[in-house]
């Protein structure tokens, strides 16, 4: 007999897969066969029990590996030639080009926190030059204070 936290797991995997998939809850409802209302009691507060239809329409839909569905076990696609046709229907364009976006993201991404880390050494460099001419005033004293 399957667990709350064993259906909870259940629904909390579709939910991965459809914002992997870039779909929105009605979206992806309708793309697995289901009310949008439906769907929302099985991921909502609800918390219906996943059902049969639920998960044959992911995997029949998007060739979901119905292992990972049910279990977490093996991988998210069935095999790469599912995972790449569901998201080439629903990413539009190629598999390719998807992956080209990703790593371009990704990479934009590292590009940022490269200029971030350059921007901190920068900002310690300056701030210990700020320190060293504190220090330098601080040893010649004050000019005001000798012509008294």
């Amino acid at each position: 007999m399957a667990t709350p936290q064993t259906l909870h797991d259940i629904i909390e995997r579709v939910e991965y897969l459809r914002t992997f998939l870039g779909l929105n809850k009605s979206r992806f409802s309708g793309e697995i066969g289901l009310k949008p209302q439906t769907y929302n009691n099985f991921i909502g507060a609800q918390g219906s029990k996943p059902s049969i239809e639920l998960v044959m329409g992911v995997v029949q839909r998007f060739g979901v590996n119905p292992t990972w569905v049910l279990t977490g076990g093996g991988g998210m696609f069935q095999d790469e030639v599912s995972e790449k046709r569901a998201l080439e229907t629903l990413r539009g364009g190629s598999y390719d080009s998807v992956v080209a976006d990703s790593y371009q993201r990704e990479k934009d991404s590292k590009r940022r926190e490269d200029v971030m880390e350059n921007l901190l050494k920068k900002m310690e460099t300056f701030e210990e030059t700020l320190r060293q001419m504190d220090q330098r005033l601080q040893q010649m004293g004050n000019p005001q204070d000798t012509k008294r």
